[in-house]
């Protein structure tokens, strides 16, 4: 009777799979390579820190590190030092996740047998001290929808590679190291791509015109970088577009009217750059429309400052500093007097001096 109620009792509620003998080698070589992961100990890795294996299979399917200490983890991972071996974590053939998040001390290239595992849906490699270029293998990680490389030590261009990530949805090569031209990226691929952050890098050229043709995306970010160039019009393409920041780069030219018709554009900046001509060309059809924050300063714009800013309902922020208006500021924009009217002498109009 007792061995019946065993055998029952393991049919109802059967034995949590151990760690697969594959992905436990793999693990191991990972330690191997690092300081700081004493805790890592026995041989069913399904239970150390860090690591989630499936419930079936045993499989390891994340790989969690976090400097600060994330939600599932016991242990903070600012202090684990060393270099990611091409026989470790490359080897975990049924990963979907893998994060390294505030780990400094982690250095070394990114190993190009990631780009060898067939389920990963997320890469972040986050403030870590890793270098070198960005694996062209990557480019096989055909399941990813999460990528995201901050704060690192990279060098050379974005891979053309990357172009076949056709699921990618969110792309995040901010304050990288990053050079070269972005166009490099075939972005019109990037069919589900909603998300891109490539700020903060040196890249530079124009912008390409496959860009363009991301209509998914919601965020674009190319700030301090050293792009150059205009900014097409074809950007009125990007209907969906709720913060676009291309601040702090060399852009010329004048603003086209197609940005003051992206209905659910929140937030724009278009500060420090050297854009020019005059204000009322480009938006004098303002739209009603959920701009919040509209960044112009420090460039060379000219022109009035359009009474149209008025039908900018939601907006809340306003800074025009640093630009050649002159004229009258309309009413609208006096509540954000100070940065409206900072280095541009020309402004009058109460409470400024009068006309």
């Amino acid at each position: 009777f007792f061995f019946l109620a065993v055998i029952l009792l393991e049919s109802v509620y059967p034995a949590t799979p151990k760690c697969h003998p594959e992905d436990l080698k793999a693990l191991l070589a990972f330690k191997a390579g690092m300081s700081h992961l004493e805790h890592w100990h026995g041989t069913d890795c399904c239970n150390w820190d860090a690591i989630r294996c499936n419930n079936q299979t045993g499989r390891v399917v994340s790989v969690a590190f976090e400097g600060i200490g994330g939600p599932d983890s016991r242990f903070n991972y600012d202090r684990m030092k060393g270099t990611i071996s091409e026989n470790s974590l490359g080897k975990l053939a049924f990963l979907e996740q893998l994060y390294m998040n505030t780990v400094p001390l982690v250095t070394g290239g990114i190993p190009t047998s990631v780009g060898n595992i067939p389920t990963l849906k997320e890469l972040v490699l986050d403030k870590t001290g890793l270098s070198g270029p960005i694996p062209a293998s990557l480019g096989k990680l055909s399941k990813l929808v999460l990528l995201s490389f901050t704060g690192n030590k990279l060098s050379g261009s974005i891979p053309h590679e990357l172009s076949s990530l056709q699921h990618l949805q969110s792309l995040t090569f901010r304050e990288s190291s990053l050079t070269g031209s972005i166009s490099s990226l075939d972005f019109g691929k990037l069919r589900s791509l909603t998300d891109l952050d490539l700020s903060y890098n040196a890249f530079t050229g124009s912008f390409p015109a496959s860009l363009f043709g991301s209509v998914k995306l919601k965020t674009l970010s190319v700030s301090h970088n050293q792009l150059t160039g205009h900014i097409p019009a074809s950007i009125g393409k990007l209907t969906r577009l709720e913060v676009l920041d291309l601040s702090s780069n060399k852009l010329s030219g004048g603003l086209p009217s197609e940005l003051f018709h992206l209905k659910k554009l929140a937030g724009l900046d278009l500060s420090g750059n050297m854009l020019s001509g005059e204000l009322p060309k480009a938006a004098r059809k303002f739209p009603a429309s959920a701009l919040m924050s509209l960044s112009l300063d420090s460039n060379n714009l000219s022109g009035a400052v359009p009474s149209e800013l008025s039908r900018l309902k939601k907006l809340t922020g306003l800074d025009l500093s640093s630009n050649m208006l002159p004229g009258e500021l309309p009413g609208a924009a006096r509540k954000f007097l100070a940065s409206s009217s900072a280095n541009n002498p020309g402004l009058c109009g109460s409470p400024l001096p009068p006309c």
